[in-house]
């Protein structure tokens, strides 16, 4: 099956481009569409009766390509459809601005660079003419020159990130190979930032979402509009895995549709850590807090109090920083352990909030009395009697390193759960029974 062609302005085989010349080029795409929307004509019709009107060499014709997946670095003269899926305006050295972005279709994105003013609209469908792609900066990209045709076009089938037969998936059943995800989910909690990215600053958004399988943090690459606690269907985007822990990546071009906020069950609900044993975290695969039931069996150096240096957070050896060396240091707290809960056993973490909470005094007042004492080890004795052996209810997210699983505590609380204890002993003799 050959691919439709449609007609654009010619490119000399390297590249270079055929009279007539650039000043004259910006006049002739004006009055070609203004002349389509006069004549109510396609852009190609006006195109090729500007160019007889005025004796210029004919356009070629341009190979169209089917979709974003099959272009590759070297291709020229091509046209395409897509979405404009972001817009950022760039200054030259001389001052003269030109546009970069990215562009989408239901296979995938790619940038672009437009090296004039097409008045591009963030969503909207075009249709690119006599545009090339190029390997830049070790990126495949598209390349719009003032040669350039960019038609806006009222389809926009073929050009928004596929569904998957429309049913959306659950968090739980992502995988790190899902990709064109489809879910349907509350936005627990997002902020903005800004990263450094190629030497330059990028703006992002990072948070985590949430229904009623599991929660997975996102990363969304470009300024969004979303509410935080609102439901949201969320058409696009890619789910990658670090350290065990399943993250979403998402895109300005990535579709997000409200959702009414009966949806979903409420934040508070979704939020509540997730009952686990050991054994089921050892598979590998986290998606949120967790809950654990069991005893600390030991507490390891680098517990309680310590200083860290004030430039990276590192921690400091008699008074060096292992990167700044002798620089200015601060005091932190901090908690290290191995836990067991009867079906395996991981390293335990935790910080500053931690060991105020089981010591029930703050940094403050324990930094003061170690000075007194001159004892800094007293709170790593002190840690150890509290919680060695002791049953412990710990809620924490779990990752991988190169040890094994980790588990970062954000709360810890003595004690058992009688209540807790009382629902199994019932379940154990209903199994009995």
């Amino acid at each position: 099956m050959t691919n439709p062609e449609t007609t654009a302005p010619e490119m000399e085989p390297d590249g270079a481009p055929i009279e007539p010349e650039n000043d004259e080029m910006f006049k002739l795409r004006e009055e070609i569409h203004r002349l389509a929307e006069d004549l109510g004509v396609p852009l190609e019709e006006a195109t090729r009766m500007v160019y007889e009107e005025r004796g210029i060499r004919p356009p070629g014709r341009t190979k169209m390509i089917a979709s974003i997946s099959e272009l590759s670095p070297g291709m020229k003269n091509i046209s395409i459809k897509a979405r404009i899926i972001s817009i950022q305006k760039v200054e030259r050295n001389t001052g003269e601005p030109f546009f970069k972005g990215y562009i989408g279709d239901s296979e995938g994105e790619i940038p672009y660079t437009a090296w004039a003013d097409f008045e591009l609209e963030v969503n909207s469908p075009v249709l690119l003419q006599n545009v090339s792609v190029r390997e830049w900066n070790d990126r495949t990209e598209v390349v719009i020159n003032d040669r350039s045709f960019v038609s806006k076009i009222e389809d926009m089938e073929g050009l928004l990130p596929r569904m998957e037969d429309g049913v959306p998936s659950t968090l739980s059943e992502l995988t790190k190979e899902s990709r064109n995800i489809d879910i349907e989910v509350r936005i627990i909690g997002s902020r903005e930032t800004t990263v450094n990215s190629q030497g330059k600053e990028k703006e992002i958004v990072k948070g985590m979402v949430a229904d009623r399988t599991s929660r997975m943090e996102f990363t969304c690459w470009g300024p969004v509009d979303i509410k935080e606690g609102g439901c949201y269907r969320i058409i696009g985007g890619y789910v990658k895995e670090f350290r065990g822990v399943l993250n979403i990546n998402l895109s300005p071009g990535s579709i997000f549709n409200r959702l009414s906020d009966d949806r979903l069950p409420p934040v508070e609900e979704l939020v509540m850590p997730e009952e686990s044993r050991i054994i089921n975290l050892s598979q590998g695969r986290f998606s949120g807090p967790v809950q654990l039931r069991g005893v600390i069996l030991s507490i390891r150096n680098g517990s309680g109090l310590f200083q860290k240096c004030v430039e990276c957070g590192r921690r400091m050896d008699k008074g060096t920083c292992t990167v700044h060396g002798k620089v200015s240091a601060e005091w932190d707290l901090g908690f290290k352990g191995i836990f067991d809960d009867g079906s395996g056993t991981v390293f335990l973490k935790g910080d500053r909030h931690i060991v105020e909470t089981l010591l029930d005094r703050s940094i403050e007042v324990i930094t003061e009395e170690v000075k007194e004492s001159l004892d800094p080890d007293s709170i790593l004795i002190e840690i150890e009697e509290m919680v060695v052996g002791r049953p412990v209810r710990i809620v924490g997210d779990p990752s991988l390193d190169d040890y094994g699983v980790v588990l970062n505590a954000s709360e810890i609380e003595m004690g058992w759960d009688t209540q807790q204890l009382e629902r199994e002993i019932i379940s154990l003799m209903e199994v009995m029974v």
